[in-house]
């Protein structure tokens, strides 16, 4: 600006009289001055264009943000209130979506002529359309609701189409709660796309004409609740409307009219409803799997975190001294002990328990190591425990395996405990073949293996590392699950291992011979109880110490899995499937060669059948429906497709490659260089044997052992000098 100042002052004093500037001189400061001002104009048409430029993107951030904001809140609860003045709480709080009419809404806060009220929101214009449901909408604005409860009084003063609207998305697509009160009934609408369907009507007259009604509007995905009642009736019931629909999930609430002058709402409010809640388990809800927890007792921690302690209700000698221990007491056994001589004086002889307060047992196996420590008493192993309530009264039932221990008379008890009874399943009082005695042997360790199948119930026991024999067996439903624990009767104990874990299924080789040869449309995964009355169908179940299914007929699985299976058509199947065998059974080129001269007359199907034989024969002999029967074909074979020891193919895959540029050999060749030439040797016979292994890949075909065989042989013979 100074610069500027200093040639305006040059540009005058060249007009003065008494000026000696020259003429040239004149002009020249003269161009400069006016260049200058023109370098002015620009900069502050820049400064101009630049402010703009900020303003524009100022408004259009502001933009951006108002509408992040409008997001933020869309799901808000609204309360309608009158702090605002009339025309900014319309134009701030709702958008009107008015359709083409000669008449106008005019929206707007009211004082008069609303029954006692001190303000309500309300329309009197009478705007009309007959092509639609709505002539004029008022919605919130900005929000987006999915679940909802709505509540909002109305008050309706002339005949006319008039309600209340929610799951807005548009104009032409909503829910509607419609008053008719001149064709005298109430709906709820679905309009989508502009057509109206209804969902549920009541012909009951509509609504009470210049009374106060509050309405409560429920949407729940896609359940939708109406609850009505009239304000200014003593006396009045509530009026209930039902739908359900699932065509709109979210949208904005509000209210609409049609030719209707005088409609008006107050004390409008919606709260979202959450989507999802929170599972909260019932107060002694139970998850019970048709197995069993798994355990493997470690006894580290406090006893009372992880068991249950239930000494008897009479007991003499008490209380019981249950405790971990951890190597931390010298001359006293690791494990659960149980340090005191309790003993119940009631009949039932109930054992002192200690119950772990979460390993649960359906079916499973249950392995408990223990050790007496008083000749004349009993040690129990309590099986399925669990509390319920009959009558009002809480009571426990329960299984108890009992090893008595006595100088006249040791055996063996399986005892249950039901409804305040107790009743014997099982006893065995006579010698067992293999044990040393009944009951326990006092200091000595005893291994007691309890298992769990539907309603059979096995116990094997094995004293001072003697085999494990099978000393009771028993039926028994009438306790499903429960948990597991010791107990104690006039004697001290420890436990020093406890396992628990799920029924091991067991299949020898044959069984999954037979499975694989076996016409399954699928392959059975069915659970415990399935998989046994299966395997009990076709008498091949054994129950001796351990359990094995072995389960090979379709129709029984899939009797078991619900499938309708009719015999006649399994065993269709079952003489179709056999057919694949001749495909297995052409070992020779001859037999095979025979098979397609005798299948096909055309020289182009034989010659197709000669080259694909395996493809080919199992795709017209086995059953097209039985995945498994085409897969047990092919692979059959293909085993012994190439089997003849004539056939050397393998030779030109791995001994002698073909392509020597891109053999595997030059991997060895190239990083094994500057290597001991007996490390190079070790490397290309690895190489060799992994080609043995994987030439069935290459050649698309499954090699017979007798060839790999082979392979490996003539793998070492090759590279044995290196």
């Amino acid at each position: 600006m100074k610069k500027l100042i200093s040639f305006y002052l040059k540009a005058l004093a060249f007009a003065k009289p008494e000026s000696k500037l020259s003429l040239q001189s004149a002009v020249k400061n003269f161009g400069n001055c006016f260049k200058l001002k023109l370098d002015a104009q620009n900069a502050v048409k820049d400064i101009k264009d630049k402010a703009l430029a900020r303003i524009s993107r100022t408004a259009k951030l502001a933009k951006g943000v108002m509408k992040d904001l409008q997001k933020m809140t869309r799901l808000n609860p609204v309360l309608v209130d009158y702090k605002l003045p009339p025309d900014e709480l319309i134009a701030n709080l709702y958008t009107i979506w008015d359709t083409k009419s000669k008449d106008k809404s005019n929206w707007n806060v009211h004082r008069v002529g609303i029954n006692k009220r001190m303000q309500a929101v309300g329309n009197t214009s009478g705007i009309n359309t007959g092509k639609q449901l709505s002539a004029s909408m008022l919605t919130l604005k900005g929000k987006n609701y999915f679940d909802i409860s709505m509540t909002v009084d109305v008050l309706i003063k002339a005949q006319g189409v008039s309600g209340v609207v929610f799951r807005v998305v548009d104009a032409f697509n909503y829910y509607a709660l419609v008053f008719n009160p001149a064709k005298k009934f109430k709906a709820i609408y679905k309009v989508r796309h502009g057509e109206e369907k209804i969902l549920t009507k009541v012909d009951d007259g509509g609504i009470v004409i210049d009374n106060w009604h509050n309405i409560k509007i429920t949407a729940t995905t896609s359940n939708i609740k109406v609850e009505m009642i009239n304000l200014e009736a003593n006396g009045a019931s509530s009026q209930i409307l039902i739908a359900t629909d699932n065509t709109f999930t979210q949208g904005t609430a509000g209210v609409f009219v049609n030719g209707l002058q005088g409609f008006y709402f107050d004390n409008m409010k919606v709260d979202p409803l959450p989507c999802w809640v929170p599972f909260v388990p019932i107060d002694g809800l139970e998850i019970v799997k048709p197995n069993s927890s798994i355990l493997q007792e470690d006894f580290r921690g406090a006893l009372e975190d992880w068991m249950t302690i239930i000494d008897p209700e009479i007991d003499n000698k008490g209380p019981s001294k249950w405790m971990f221990n951890t190597n931390e007491k010298p001359g006293m056994e690791v494990g659960i002990l149980q340090n005191s001589e309790i003993y119940d004086t009631s009949s039932q002889r109930k054992p002192d328990m200690a119950l772990y307060k979460d390993k649960i047992i359906t079916n499973g196996i249950l392995k408990v190591r223990l050790i007496g420590k008083d000749a004349d008493g009993t040690i129990s192993v309590i099986l399925k425990h669990k509390k319920v309530i009959k009558d009002g009264v809480p009571q426990e039932k329960f299984y108890s395996f009992d090893m008595i221990n006595s100088d006249t008379n040791p055996k063996f008890v399986l005892r249950k405990f039901m409804d305040g009874a107790v009743s014997e399943l099982a006893s065995v009082s006579k010698k067992i073949d293999g044990l040393p005695t009944l009951g326990y042997i006092v200091d000595k360790k005893i291994l007691v293996e309890v298992q769990f199948i539907v309603d059979s119930i096995s116990i094997s026991v094995s004293m001072n590392n003697s085999p494990m024999i099978k000393v009771l067996e028993a039926k028994d439903d009438s306790i499903d699950y429960g948990v597991i624990g010791f107990g104690t009767y006039r004697t001290k104990a420890a436990f020093i291992m406890v396992e628990l874990f799920p029924p091991r299924l067991k299949f020898s080789e044959a069984d999954l011979n037979q499975i694989m040869q076996s016409n399954l449309d699928y392959i059975p995964m069915p659970d415990v109880k399935k998989v046994y009355d299966a395997a009990k169908t076709i008498n091949i179940t054994q129950i001796s110490g351990g359990i094995t299914y072995v389960v090979y007929a379709s129709n029984a699985l899939g009797s078991t899995q619900g499938l309708d299976l009719r015999k006649e058509d399994a065993l269709k199947n079952r003489e179709k499937s056999e057919l694949w065998h001749t495909c297995a059974n052409a070992r020779t080129k001859e037999e095979k060669d025979n098979y397609c001269m005798k299948q096909f007359q055309s020289q182009g199907a034989i010659h197709s059948c000669k080259v694909n034989f395996c493809d080919v024969c199992c795709a017209k002999t086995a059953n097209p429906f039985a995945a498994n029967s085409i897969h047990q074909c092919k692979k059959s074979c293909y085993r012994t497709d190439i089997a003849e020891t004539s056939n050397d193919e393998y030779k030109e895959v791995c001994i002698n490659s073909v392509n020597p540029t891109q053999s595997i050999y030059n991997y060895c060749n190239e990083r094994m260089k500057d290597f001991d030439k007996s490390l190079l040797g070790y490397c290309k016979l690895d190489m060799c044997n992994l080609c043995c292994v994987t030439m069935d890949r290459m050649r698309n075909k499954a090699f017979s052992s007798f060839n790999m065989t082979k392979c490996f042989e003539d793998c070492a013979e090759k590279f044995k000098a290196n």
